[in-house]
């Protein structure tokens, strides 16, 4: 997204260089009028293209997207912390936990 923005304001140097600091000379041939026209068809183009893309496509689309997947990640991160807190307070070995819960199940089938 920055070289978007980036290269949006290099187009538009582009463009006010093209439009409005070249002229043409008086007795210019057709080859030197063409290749003047399409550059400053050229450079509209390039502007148009990279506004779409940055207006239209980038920003209503891409950053909701990275916002959502950053904060989904974010809270992720809190949940894990918040579970090693609970561990750090209870500390038993992984092991004795796990065969005293299944053997609480076990008493609570056979009940």
């Amino acid at each position: 997204m920055f070289y978007t923005v980036r290269r949006i304001f290099v187009i538009l140097d582009w463009v006010r260089d093209v439009w409005f600091n070249k002229t043409l000379p008086l007795n210019a041939g057709i080859k030197d009028v063409g290749w003047y026209w399409f550059g400053r068809i050229l450079a509209i183009a390039n502007l148009g293209y990279f506004s779409i893309n940055l207006f239209g496509f980038l920003i209503p689309r891409f950053i909701p997207r990275a916002f959502e997947q950053y904060f989904k990640e974010r809270n992720e991160v809190h949940e894990k912390s918040s579970v090693k807190d609970l561990r750090s307070k209870y500390p038993t070995p992984t092991g004795i936990r796990m065969w005293a819960a299944r053997d609480h199940l076990q008493s609570e089938k056979s009940d």
